[in-house]
């Protein structure tokens, strides 16, 4: 194991170890891939969430999800964690993943924020924010409202 840097080595031993019926010793080599492992993480998480999901331990399941979602944020991953979560979850974690939008790029974040019915335009004079057809143009240093357009 002095070799293992990414999630995807990780991913493959503990996949090895499963296939040929050493569960425990698997499962142990993916968690501990979650705690060490810097990067191509995607499979071992897909790997750690299927146990999760079998064994009916949905808090780590959700969890992974979250992670992955998270990592290289976009609309698909955002509605598809949404879709996952049941209400109480969605209350734990859409503050969480909001706060995570700050790591994604301006674009997915527009989107995101379109599909939210939040609408928000950088303008010269301050930001706008529209929402239901109202247009509110806000003094950026101040949050105070400018004018109201309809």
């Amino acid at each position: 194991m002095k070799y293992m840097e990414v999630g995807a080595d990780y991913h493959d031993l503990a996949e090895f170890y499963w296939e040929t019926g050493e569960k425990g010793k698997s499962i142990q080599i993916a968690r501990k891939g979650l705690k060490k492992a810097t990067g191509r993480m995607d499979e071992l998480r897909a790997f750690v969430a299927e146990r999760a999901q079998e064994s009916g331990d949905r808090t780590t399941w959700i969890g992974l999800q979250f992670d992955q979602t998270t990592d290289c944020l976009t609309l698909d991953k955002y509605k598809k964690f949404e879709k996952a979560c049941k209400t109480e979850d969605w209350k734990e974690y859409e503050p969480r993943l909001l706060k995570k939008m700050k790591d994604t790029g301006k674009t997915e974040q527009m989107k995101i924020h379109m599909d939210r019915k939040e609408y928000y335009c950088s303008g010269m004079e301050g930001d706008i924010i529209m929402n239901k057809r109202i247009c509110l143009e806000t003094d950026i240093k101040t949050g105070e409202e400018l004018n109201e357009k309809g």
